[in-house]
């Protein structure tokens, strides 16, 4: 997996290149909705905003010792936090 460098300029340029009509290559969700997903998470991460814990308590453990790794997530995966169906916050990309 190849990372790019966290600058704020190196993260703007990148959203500047988002298609919102292209394919997903690897997942299911369109441009749009990643963004808004990392959005959420980037605001879960610095404690804005109210969201509930949604995986089952018996399943905390064990995805926070993946997490905890370097593994890569599995293509296509489906997780409860990133539904596939999610209403989209805003009106485009």
């Amino acid at each position: 997996m190849t990372f790019i460098d966290l600058d704020l300029e190196t993260i703007l340029s990148k959203l500047d290149t988002l298609d919102a009509n292209r394919r997903p290559e690897w997942g299911s969700m369109s441009a749009q909705r990643m963004v808004e997903h990392m959005s959420e998470m980037m605001q879960m991460a610095i404690g804005i905003g109210d969201f509930k814990i949604v995986l089952p308590e018996e399943k905390i453990a064990s995805m926070q010792r993946f997490l905890d790794t370097d593994k890569p997530m599995a293509r296509g995966i489906e997780v409860e936090i990133a539904p596939k169906e999610a209403t989209l916050k805003h009106d485009e990309l």
